[in-house]
Formats: C-alpha cells, structure tokens, sequence
C-alpha cells in the first residue's frame, strides 16, 4: 500500500451531500450475536446508526464471501465520496467521520484503507479496477474496537464514558451541552506508560492517557507536565511545564517544549513547538516549526474553530493564527504576524506594520 503523502490544507472541506455512508453489517458470524448485546443503552449498530445519521447512508448485511468492491458497486450512489463502515464499531462518532472526510479531501486520493472500512471516490472505483490505496492513520484508534465479545465490549463502555468525562470537563456550565453519547458511569480506565518511557518528577498523568518510549519532563525536580485523556507517539520530549489536554494525539518524534500547552489537537511526526505557545482544535503536519508564543486563536466568542497547517510549514515567534484558517505545505509565516487568512502552499506570509523610525533632531 502507499504511505503517507503530503496533505493540502486549503482543500480540508467537504460537503455532507458529497459524502455516502454504506454500513457493513456482518452475519453468519460465530460472534454476529454480539451485535445484540446491550453497550450503554444501545446496541453496537444503534450506536453507529447515531454516528453516520447526519449523511446519507444505508445499512446492508454481509457474510464472509461477500467483496467489499462488489457491495460498493451495488449501491452506486451520485455522491463525490462513500466510506465504507462497519456495524459492529460502536465507538465511530461523527466528530470520527468529520475527521475522516477531511483527511481524504485533502489527500485528494481515490481509495483510502481505514484501520476497519474504506473511502473510495466514488465515479472513480466504479469506473476502474486498479488504483492506489492510502492508509488512514491519523484517527484514534480506538473508534475501531470491534464488539465481538465480552471483554471488548467492558473496554468500550470504558472509553465511552471517559469521552464523556471529557467532553463535559472541556465545557463550562454557561454553555448548553449536547453531550454525544448517552452514558451510564462506569469505573474510570487507567492510563498506559510503556517501560521505555520516562516520567520526570511532579508529572500528572490522567485516565486515558498512553505514552510509547517518550520523555515527560526533563527530569529536574520542578517540571509539572501533565497529560490528560491523549496519545503521544515514540521518541517524543514533553516538557517542562506542558499541559497536553483532553482529545490530542501527538505522532513519533515530537517535541513538544516548555509551557506549551495542546488542547484537542494532532500533531504531525517531526513537528517542534518549543516553548510558550497555544495549539488549540488543530492539525499540524509533519516537521513543522511552531516558535515561541505562537497562538492558535480559536474561540470567536460563540464557538471553537479549527486551524489546519500542512507539512514542512515554519510559523515565526509570536504570530497569532485567527480560525479558521489553513496554511499550506511549505508555507513561511513571519515573526509578529496576525494571519487572518488562508496562506497557499510556498508563500511566506507577513502581517504586521512596517517599522517607523524618527531620528532624533537637536
């Protein structure tokens, strides 16, 4: 299969009358019953039924000879894209589609593989029999859980109520919560640190955390980075004093630096952000430069908006990024600078006043 290609971020928009949604139901299964069980009140079609509601879309059993191309070629539909998901991942959400449809449209790619399911352009597969296929990598893995038994199951409704959990703290009373998922309380899950990983003193890690072979802290006695409900990557440098928020997931080799804080975000493999800054409902590409007190500004005051940031980018010190906005693959962002819009991939891109200097006259 073909990995990983740079992304455009200025094509990061799709319509929901562009997307097809075709729900794979299995049957003639040994564990098929299991889509019967009860998770949180719903069953595991019920809850991705709720996922997919806002798209067009339509459910279809299938077996173990069935072809996943053959079922696509059946129902044809006039829409640019169909993903292919299957009924028995309850914990797909909308938020996990938005996400996926994203991903593709600024691929620009004709099929990609997601960890269970597909994406196809859709005029495109129906009228070829060959094509490359992109893998799909950046998602949570989690949403692809499958309820196949009763230990998968006991996992599900703990991440589902953590999501709860999180999504509630990441809301003030003022505002009018309309929470995705109707959950019933549960143990909380604990988080994961593997051996090769180093957790540095006064660190705070929370439920749903997962650190692989990474670094928190810099091992002083005063560094108090915390990490809650997110994933970090291989060989990455957390901190000092970063605060990585609910809802972020951060690839291999990030470094991610002093007083940094990441909240709802995915950052790119390589990526740098060194000290002082705010990445808030972003996506940053690989090997990118954030610099010092750079804000991602994405509260208009109503609601949150996301900043997209292609590949290969360098932001400048002290540059504030007014969502939404999308900077493009490659794109230079001067020091100082207040980006309110769009930058194209190649471009640098200055916005600040032009310095005045007066002599002094004796």
């Amino acid at each position: 299969m073909e990995q990983e290609t740079m992304f455009d971020p200025l094509k990061f928009k799709t319509g929901e009358e562009d997307v097809f949604i075709l729900v794979l139901r299995p049957t003639e299964h040994s564990e098929s019953k299991m889509l019967a069980e009860d998770i949180n009140g719903y069953t595991s079609p019920e809850w991705v039924k709720k996922a997919v509601a806002k798209w067009h879309h339509r459910f279809v059993d299938t077996t173990d000879k069935d072809d996943v191309l053959s079922l696509f070629r059946g129902n044809i539909t006039s829409a640019k894209f169909t993903i292919i998901l299957y009924a028995d991942t309850p914990l797909i959400s909308s938020e996990s589609i938005k996400d996926i449809i994203s991903y593709v449209n600024a691929k620009n790619a004709k099929a990609i593989k997601l960890p269970r399911g597909f994406v196809f352009d859709t005029l495109y597969i129906k009228d070829n029999d060959s094509f490359d296929i992109y893998e799909y990598n950046l998602g949570n893995p989690d949403d692809y859980i499958i309820a196949w038994n009763k230990n998968q199951i006991e996992r599900i409704k703990n991440i589902m109520n953590e999501r709860k959990r999180q999504f509630e703290a990441e809301n003030t009373a003022s505002e009018k919560l309309e929470i995705p998922q109707n959950l019933e309380p549960i143990p909380q899950p604990d988080y994961y640190v593997d051996e090769g990983s180093t957790i540095g003193n006064n660190c705070k890690l929370f439920a749903g955390t997962r650190i692989t072979n990474s670094i928190i802290g810099d091992g002083t006695i005063v560094n108090a980075s915390q990490i809650d409900g997110s994933e970090i990557g291989k060989n990455c440098i957390i901190g000092p004093f970063a605060n990585i928020r609910p809802g972020s997931k951060i690839a291999d080799n990030v470094k991610i630096g002093t007083c940094v804080e990441v909240k709802k975000s995915t950052i790119g493999k390589g990526t740098k952000i060194a000290h002082m800054s705010y990445v808030g409902d972003g996506v940053v590409g690989k090997n990118c430069n954030i610099g010092c007190g750079v804000v991602f500004c994405n509260f208009d005051g109503k609601r949150k908006n996301q900043t997209v940031i292609g590949d290969n980018v360098f932001i400048g010190s002290n540059v504030n990024l007014i969502a939404p906005i999308s900077i493009g693959n490659k794109a230079f962002v001067g020091a100082g600078s207040t980006i309110t819009e769009d930058v194209h991939a190649n471009a640098l891109a200055i916005a600040r006043a032009r310095q005045y200097q007066r002599e002094e006259t004796k």
